[in-house]
């Protein structure tokens, strides 16, 4: 019993790193079996030799192929990294303010996903603080409840609205802004893209004009 005992721990430390401990292991149960210490079956000599040669080849392949996959995963990490890189870029260098949004009702609930620095600026926000106000509380409140009839108008169909509405900031301060946004549904949920121009410097001059014009 002691001797199978030695030969079963010894075949266990062959599979998991001595490849040559594993052949030895056939050879002493042949030993063990044939009762003689010179006599060795020729069977175990060959099925030794024929595990040493399979595991030493099946390991190889499985240390090839997980070489593959981590080299496979890098390059994988390194494109996303890069991908990544370029849609931030690309999304702060946008001249407006341009975020990212879930509508999560039909009642035109907004979720801010992202925003580019744009957005932050006029706000007065960090990004991750912005993500955390409730949406409505950065619109005017005489405009709220025509926001969510527009945003509940983009949850039930897919498309693009162009429209004005006023902002306030974090600090109060408000904005008339021009706001472009689309819709779209994805995995069963409604997501959208806005991009938001503060007019309000615009409206003024336009305000200033219409007033002279009528009182010159």
């Amino acid at each position: 019993m002691g001797t199978i005992l030695i030969f079963l721990s010894t075949m266990v430390w062959g599979l998991t790193g001595g490849l040559t401990a594993a052949t030895y292991s056939i050879i002493n149960l042949g030993l063990y079996i044939s009762k003689s210490p010179r006599t060795i079956d020729p069977s175990f000599m060959i099925l030794g030799t024929f595990l040493y040669l399979f595991i030493g080849i099946a390991l190889g392949r499985l240390l090839d192929v997980t070489r593959d996959q981590k080299a496979h995963l890098v390059k994988l990490l390194e494109s996303l990294e890069q991908k990544e890189i370029k849609y931030r870029y690309l999304f702060d260098s946008i001249v407006d303010g341009l975020f990212v949004f879930e509508i999560s009702d039909v009642y035109g609930e907004i979720k801010i996903l992202s925003a580019n620095s744009i957005v932050c600026d006029m706000f007065g926000y960090e990004r991750e603080e912005l993500f955390k106000v409730p949406f409505y509380e950065l619109i005017d409140k005489n405009y709220q409840e025509r926001m969510k009839y527009i945003f509940s108008k983009l949850y039930h169909a897919e498309g693009e609205l162009l429209f004005e509405t006023t902002f306030v900031a974090k600090n109060g301060h408000k904005m008339v802004t021009e706001c472009h946004c689309n819709s779209y549904r994805k995995n069963g949920k409604v997501y959208g893209n806005c991009v938001v121009r503060d007019i309000t410097e615009r409206k003024k001059v336009e305000e200033k004009i219409k007033y002279l014009t009528f009182h010159d």
